[in-house]
């Protein structure tokens, strides 16, 4: 799922899954490179996630230190490019959940 925010140049992007047929053949690469190409990016990945971690890693990201926890548990934020605080407007946020309307 994609939306734009008010800024226009912020692409939000907030979950990559891969069917686990199809580990392994390219399609998460694919897929992220679709939605973000090479942009300087941000992402949190849940504590103890190890497939993402590595497939991150591979993609270039890099643990920068923050952490947070959420009901599903605690996650560690990830990121490529200049590391920035998470307010840069030319990082994409690949975690970013649409509002609730209403």
């Amino acid at each position: 799922m994609a939306r734009r925010e008010s800024r226009p140049e912020r692409i939000a992007r907030w979950a990559l899954y891969v069917r686990a047929e199809v580990y392994g053949r390219g399609v998460g690469h694919a897929l992220l490179n679709q939605a973000i190409g090479s942009a300087a990016a941000y992402l949190w990945v849940l504590d103890g996630n190890t497939r993402a971690i590595r497939f991150y890693r591979r993609q270039g990201f890099q643990f920068d230190g923050r952490s947070k926890t959420e009901p599903v548990g605690g996650e560690r934020r990830m990121v490529r490019g200049e590391p920035g605080d998470g307010r840069c407007t030319h990082h994409a946020d690949l975690n970013r959940r649409p509002a609730a309307s209403g």
